[in-house]
């Protein structure tokens, strides 16, 4: 099973409730500016694309090509690891809050738990 975290918009608004899954982005390991941006976090997007330019100008003329190496793996695995947090921390800055946390199988049976748990009927 799997775990999601449920972001309720603020009061008022009429935005959908977001489903994040919490756990490993293979793709935010992947290519984690690509990601970022994906999921509009914007700065975190441009702080590890600029990073990692830094990282490859540094293997290629500073010759500290390990270091730089290990760096970016290590801002890899971050990402991967902690990009669902950065979703949901990106929306409650907004003034989002999370309204639960659900073990399910997939994405629609978290959505169905929610519904059953706060209104009380199936989804």
């Amino acid at each position: 099973m799997a775990s999601f975290v449920i972001v309720e918009p603020p009061a008022g608004s009429k935005a959908e409730t977001v489903i994040v899954k919490d756990g490993f982005a293979v793709l935010g390991f992947l290519v984690p500016p690509l990601w970022l941006a994906w999921h509009r976090l914007w700065l975190e997007a441009i702080t590890v694309a600029l990073l990692l330019v830094v990282l490859d100008w540094l293997a290629r003329g500073g010759g500290y090509g390990v270091f730089a190496a290990m760096v970016s793996f290590a801002v890899s695995v971050l990402v991967g690891l902690e990009g669902a947090r950065l979703r949901v921390a990106a929306l409650e800055r907004k003034g989002w809050h999370q309204a639960s946390y659900i073990d399910a199988r997939n994405e629609e049976e978290a959505e169905a738990r929610f519904a059953f748990a706060r209104f009380g009927v199936a989804a």
